[in-house]
C-alpha cells in the first residue's frame, strides 16, 4: 500500500521535516522562547518551504522519478532540493524588510531537513530490503547457524630489539 503511494508519502514526509526542523531551529535560535519563536512570520516561511520544496522537486524528478527510495540518485536530488529550497527560504527571510526569521534559523532548519529527509529515506530502504530478504518460515526451522572458531595457537612473540650502543 505504501509503495504504490510512495511518491505523495515521501513528498507529505518531506513537508512535514520541513515544518518541524524550521520550527525546532527557531526555537533553538531564540533558546525556546515560544512567544519570540511561533510568530506569524514563522508560518510564512514554512509556507514558502513547503511551496518550494514541492515544486523544486517535482522539476527535478524528485517525486516524479522511479529510483529506489534511499538510492544514490535520489540523495543527490534530494541535497540538489533541499539545498535549493534553503537559499530560497533564507533569501525570501533576509529580502523582506520584516527580516522575518535569523538566518542562522534557516540554514540551520535546512540542514536539519536535509538530515531527517535522508534518514527517513535511509530508514524506508532498509525495511524495504529487510523485508525482502526474510526468510520463508519453512527455511528458518531447518537452518542452523555454524560459528568457526581456529584454535591454532598463537604465533611466538617477537625477541626484544637489542640495546643501542
Amino acid at each position: 500500500m505504501v509503495t504504490r503511494y510512495r511518491r505523495l508519502v515521501l513528498a507529505a514526509s518531506d513537508v512535514v521535516v520541513w515544518a518541524f526542523s524550521l520550527t525546532l531551529a527557531t526555537l533553538l535560535r531564540y533558546q525556546f522562547n515560544w512567544s519570540r519563536s511561533i510568530t506569524l512570520g514563522l508560518l510564512l516561511i514554512i509556507g514558502a518551504a513547503v511551496a518550494l520544496q514541492l515544486a523544486v522537486g517535482n522539476a527535478t524528478q524528485l517525486y516524479r522519478a522511479r529510483w529506489r527510495v534511499g538510492s544514490f540518485e535520489e540523495a543527490l536530488c534530494l541535497a540538489f532540493t533541499m539545498t535549493c529550497v534553503t537559499v530560497g527560504i533564507t533569501l525570501l527571510s533576509v529580502v523582506e524588510p520584516l527580516h522575518v526569521l535569523p538566518i542562522g534559523a534557516t540554514v540551520g532548519g535546512g540542514t536539519l531537513a536535509l538530515l531527517l529527509a535522508s534518514g527517513l529515506r535511509v530508514v524506508w530502504r532498509l525495511n524495504s530490503e529487510r523485508s525482502l530478504h526474510r526468510p520463508h518460515a519453512t527455511e528458518r526451522a531447518s537452518t542452523s547457524r555454524i560459528v568457526y572458531c581456529s584454535c591454532a595457537p598463537a604465533a611466538p612473540a617477537p625477541p626484544p630489539p637489542a640495546a643501542a650502543r
